[in-house]
């Protein structure tokens, strides 16, 4: 009867294990959603609550684009992509490519009201956090995302 108990308690903590080590395992490849730098995610809760604007500002905040003229076009630019498309929902991560330790490209999927737009994030580390280096959007995703174009998967 011992050994049955002894037995019955191994499986159940070896039935646990998988619980305990999936956020370690999951996060990096599961969940793509979680690798998102702390500025993209915040520009997207901007999204919802502030509108396009505040999120623009705060993707391009820190980064090469922060004292650049030309973002005052590029935050019309994604104002009016945004503005038939409605009522901003959610977003996915459709894909991360790292390009080396410093920098990596997030593919996104932006759902709103009335459809979906695609972007991408260039993103640099710096020596506090992720900055956001270059962005693009589109309504077509084989011009964000190119191997789609040439009928290739991820």
């Amino acid at each position: 009867m011992k050994t049955i108990n002894a037995h019955l308690r191994f499986l159940w903590l070896l039935s646990l294990a998988p619980c305990g080590l999936w956020p370690a395992v999951g996060a990096g490849f599961g969940d793509l959603n979680a690798s998102v730098p702390v500025a993209i995610g915040k520009g997207f809760q901007l999204l919802k609550s502030a509108g396009p604007v505040a999120a623009f500002e705060a993707w391009r905040e820190g980064g090469v684009w922060d004292d650049a003229a030309k973002t005052t076009d590029e935050t019309n630019k994604f104002k009016e992509m945004v503005k038939p498309l409605r009522n901003y929902r959610s977003y996915e991560v459709i894909e991360v490519k790292e390009i080396g330790k410093t920098s990596k490209i997030l593919y996104v999927a932006m759902s709103f009201e009335r459809g979906v737009l695609y972007g991408s994030f260039l993103v640099w580390k710096s020596d506090r956090d992720w900055i956001v280096q270059r962005m693009e959007f589109n309504t077509k995703p084989e011009v964000i995302m190119p191997w789609l174009a040439v009928g290739g998967g991820k």
